[in-house]
């Protein structure tokens, strides 16, 4: 196997309590040549004093943004893409733990799809994860089994409307870097790893490792964690939300989710359009424009895409969006975000 160099980049805020093992994780790595990017959104707490110590030991080790609000992982994970040349790169959260074959196995699969394919074919691979809590201990429960579609056989329609690869487990070549950065209004990107996936799967090829390469943290200051709630305490905040606010507030509740996919969704016709076939624009169309159909077409589309997600919560709560999705709930919720 070649030895390219592979970019490796972190977005950090706050993580002072586990970045160190997350770092020694990263220096643990079967594969040797990488660089350690790092990019601080402004944190208040010691991260980037630990970062530091590291860097002094280890040149490939090095802090390429601090002092600048980029106000959420998002953003920041966008800016740390736009600083990597290398020819490949993978995306790290600051408190999880890296399987030490991660870099080695993810790169074997991107190399061996560019032997066919060429390099400037957009690929991305990613793994599953190990859910762990904020001591380490495995919740024996693998992150494929918290998400609403199947990571293995999942579609581009379903990508669309469910995001699948987790960012601390993604890798992708440079075609597949440059595809994603000709995103430039990213307000209605939900995550980089999201939009990477979409990239991914429309004009290349996304690669998903059932192994758990990455001990994915699960702790009060995740931005994005694993959707493990039972469904009683989905029915308790429902409850409680419709005190508060009413029967208008449960329906904005369920349907504002919805929404930011259907939007992103636009964004991805809007962005592309240019590079996608007939049938591509067609089935990003139909999706896009859900709210605008009625509620008979509504399901028909679902039904049509293979949009169903898996388990019977997030199935009734989707049929609940359906419903009320074309409402003047859709509407409250476009004025808030417009």
């Amino acid at each position: 196997m070649s030895e390219p160099l592979v970019d490796i980049l972190m977005a950090t805020y706050n993580g002072e309590r586990f970045v160190a093992e997350q770092i020694e994780s990263i220096q643990g790595q079967s594969y040797k040549n990488w660089r350690l990017l790092v990019s601080d959104d402004c944190s208040t707490d010691g991260t980037l004093d630990v970062v530091r110590e590291y860097a002094v030991e280890d040149d490939r080790i090095s802090i390429v943004s601090e002092g600048v609000k980029h106000g959420g992982a998002k953003e920041n994970f966008f800016a740390l893409m736009g600083h990597s040349d290398a020819p490949y790169c993978m995306f790290c959260d600051q408190d999880d733990v890296w399987n030490s074959e991660k870099i080695e196995r993810e790169l074997q699969a991107i190399l061996e799809n560019e032997a066919t394919s060429g390099v400037d074919f957009p690929l991305m691979v990613h793994s599953d994860l190990e859910l762990i809590d904020g001591e380490g201990v495995s919740m024996d429960r693998r992150m494929s089994q918290t998400i609403g579609a199947d990571p293995k056989t999942a579609t581009t329609s379903q990508l669309l409307v469910t995001g699948v690869a987790t960012g601390c487990t993604i890798a992708i070549n440079h075609a597949c870097l440059s595809k994603a950065l000709e995103c430039k209004r990213r307000d209605d990107v939900l995550m980089h790893d999201w939009w990477v996936a979409l990239v991914a799967a429309v004009f290349g090829k996304r690669i998903y490792i059932g192994s758990p390469l990455v001990a994915y943290r699960q702790h009060g200051d995740n931005v994005v964690g694993a959707a493990i709630a039972p469904f009683r305490d989905i029915a308790r905040d429902y409850v409680a939300t419709g005190r508060r606010a009413g029967f208008d507030g449960v329906i904005e509740h369920v349907v504002a989710g919805e929404i930011d996919r259907i939007k992103q969704a636009n964004l991805f016709l809007v962005t592309y359009e240019v590079d996608l076939n007939y049938s591509q624009k067609k089935e990003i169309c139909a999706i896009a424009t859900i709210p605008d159909e009625g509620l008979l077409r509504r399901f028909t589309v679902v039904n049509e895409y293979h949009l169903w997600r898996r388990g019977l919560k997030r199935k009734v709560r989707q049929c609940f969006a359906l419903m009320f999705i074309g409402g003047n709930a859709t509407h409250d919720v476009l004025r808030r975000h417009n």
